[in-house]
C-alpha cells in the first residue's frame, strides 16, 4: 500500500510540471514547425553569408543583452512580495536605458575614431541596429520574468506563435524587397519587440503594480539587496554567452561569413528541440524552484526534470542530428549540405544544453552564483579560445571544434548542477536507464525512416 501511495505522489507530481510544461511546448512545436516550413524558402531568399551576417548581428547583441540588466530579473519570479518584484522592475528598466546608451555611444566613437575591428567589418550599417536590438530584447527578457512570476504560461505560448509569425512573415516580406541580410536582421528585432508589448500591456493592467510611486531609498536598497546578482551572475552570464556567441563572431571574422552562415543554420535547426521543450522546462523550474528548495524536495524536482526530459527533449535531439545530415541538402539546396555535417557534431553539445540550461537556475536558488560564474568562466575558456586558434590556423576545422568544446562545457554545467541538487548514486542509473531505454525505442526507427526518406529523395 505504501508503494502504490509513493507512486502515485510521483504521478501527481510529474503531471502537475508536465502540466505547466505542457501549456508552453504546445505553442513552442507550433512555432518550431513555422519556422521549419519557412526555412527551405528562406534559403532561397537568402544565401549562407546573409545568414552569417544576422548570426554576428545577434551574437553582438545577445552578447550585450545579457549583461544589460545586470541580472537583476533572475529573483524577479521568486521575489517574496510584488513590491519587491516591481522595484527589481525599475532596476531592470534602468540598466537597461543605461546599456543601451553605452552601446549607441560605442558605436559613435567607433565610428567617429575610425576604429577597426576585424568581427564588425561584415555588419556595414547593421551596426547602427545594434543599440535598438539591444533595448528591444533586454526589455522583453524583463518582461517575460514577469510573467513567468505571474505563471502566465498560457499568455508566454501565445506571445511566441505570435512573434514566430510576425519574424517569418517580416523576413520573408523584406527579403523579396531588400538586398542581403537586411530582411533578416529586421525581423529579427520586430520578433522580439512584439512579444514585449504584450507582456508589457499585461504589467500595466496589473493592479498589483499599478499607480505605485517609485520611492528612491527602496530602489536603492533592491540595488543593494540583491547585489549578488550583479557581482556574480553578471560575469557569470557574460562568460556564458561569451562561450555561445563569440565563437560564432570569430568564425565570421577569421574564417568568412559563409561559414559562420553554415553554422549558425546548424544550430538553429539543432536548437528547435530546445526552444519547443527545454526552454519551457527551463521556465517551470525556474517558476518552482524556489519553493521546492524551501520545501527540501529540489532534488527531487531536478530528477523529474530531467527524466521528462529525456523523453521528450534528448532523443528528438539526436534524431534531428541524423535527420538534417541525411536531407539538409535536399531540403534547403545543395548549398547547405555542410550545415547538415556540422549538425551531427553538434548533437552532443545540444543535448547537454538542453538539460544543464532547463535546470541550471538550482545554483541561484541554492545561492551558489559563485559556482555559476566559475562553470561558465571555464566553458568560456573551453570554447572561444581552440575556436579562435582553429580559425585562425586551421580554419577548415573551426566549427568541428567548437561542438566539441560546447559538449564538455555543457557536460561539466549538468554535472555541477546535478551535485549541487544533491543527485544520489541510485538516482543517476535511474536517469541513464531512462535515457537508454528511450534511445532504443525510437533511435533505430527513425534511422531507418529517415533512410526511406533519402532515398526517395534520390
Amino acid at each position: 500500500m505504501n508503494w502504490v501511495t509513493k507512486k502515485l505522489k510521483i504521478w501527481k507530481r510529474e503531471n502537475s510540471f508536465a502540466k505547466d510544461v505542457l501549456a508552453l511546448s504546445g505553442s513552442n512545436f507550433a512555432v518550431q514547425v513555422l519556422n521549419l516550413l519557412a526555412l527551405p524558402i528562406m534559403t532561397r531568399i537568402y544565401n549562407p553569408s546573409d545568414f552569417g551576417v544576422l548570426g554576428v548581428f545577434s551574437a553582438i547583441v545577445q552578447l550585450i543583452t545579457c549583461i544589460a540588466t545586470l541580472r537583476y530579473e533572475i529573483p524577479i519570479p521568486n521575489s517574496e512580495t510584488n513590491r519587491n518584484a516591481y522595484y527589481l522592475i525599475i532596476v531592470c528598466a534602468v540598466n537597461t536605458a543605461a546599456m543601451t546608451a553605452v552601446t549607441f555611444i560605442s558605436i559613435i566613437l567607433i565610428k567617429l575614431f575610425e576604429i577597426q575591428f576585424s568581427f564588425l567589418s561584415s555588419l556595414g550599417w547593421f551596426i547602427w541596429l545594434v543599440p535598438v536590438g539591444v533595448l528591444v530584447c533586454s526589455s522583453f527578457n524583463i518582461l517575460q520574468f514577469y510573467a513567468i512570476r505571474e505563471r502566465q504560461y498560457p499568455m508566454i505560448a501565445q506571445t511566441r506563435f505570435r512573434q514566430s509569425m510576425i519574424a517569418i512573415a517580416a523576413q520573408l516580406g523584406f527579403g523579396l524587397l531588400l538586398k542581403g541580410a537586411a530582411g533578416l536582421i529586421l525581423g529579427f528585432i520586430l520578433q522580439t519587440g512584439a512579444g514585449g508589448l504584450k507582456f508589457l500591456r499585461h504589467l500595466l493592467s496589473n493592479r498589483a503594480y499599478k499607480d505605485k510611486k517609485i520611492n528612491a531609498r527602496e530602489l536603492s536598497a533592491t540595488y543593494t539587496q540583491h547585489s549578488a546578482y550583479f557581482k556574480y551572475s553578471t560575469p557569470e552570464a557574460l562568460s556564458q554567452m561569451g562561450a555561445l556567441q563569440l565563437p560564432l563572431v570569430i568564425i565570421g571574422a577569421y574564417v568568412n561569413a559563409v561559414e559562420a552562415g553554415l553554422l549558425f543554420m546548424a544550430n538553429r535547426i539543432m536548437q528547435l528541440p530546445v526552444g519547443i521543450v527545454s526552454s519551457s522546462f527551463a521556465q517551470v523550474f525556474s517558476g518552482s524552484a524556489a519553493e521546492s528548495f524551501k520545501n527540501g524536495t529540489l532534488n527531487v524536482l531536478f530528477v523529474d526534470t530531467v527524466h521528462l526530459m529525456l523523453k521528450y527533449a534528448v532523443v528528438p535531439i539526436f534524431i534531428l542530428g541524423i535527420a538534417c545530415w541525411s536531407l539538409l541538402p535536399y531540403v534547403l539546396g545543395e548549398e547547405w549540405s555542410r550545415a547538415g555535417e556540422i549538425a551531427i557534431w553538434l548533437m552532443a553539445a545540444t543535448t547537454l544544453q538542453s538539460l544543464s540550461s532547463a535546470t541550471g537556475v538550482a545554483l541561484y536558488v541554492t545561492a551558489n552564483e559563485r559556482l555559476a560564474f566559475y562553470v561558465q568562466l571555464t566553458g568560456f575558456v573551453l570554447r572561444v579560445f581552440p575556436t579562435a586558434f582553429c580559425s585562425i590556423y586551421f580554419p577548415n576545422y573551426a566549427s568541428y571544434v567548437y561542438a566539441l568544446s560546447g559538449a564538455l562545457h555543457y557536460f561539466l554545467y549538468l554535472i555541477a548542477v546535478s551535485v549541487i541538487c544533491k543527485t544520489t548514486k541510485k538516482q543517476y542509473i535511474r536517469l541513464f536507464h531512462q535515457f537508454m531505454n528511450v534511445l532504443f525505442i525510437w533511435m533505430f526507427p527513425a534511422i531507418g525512416l529517415i533512410a526511406v526518406i533519402q532515398l526517395a529523395y534520390r
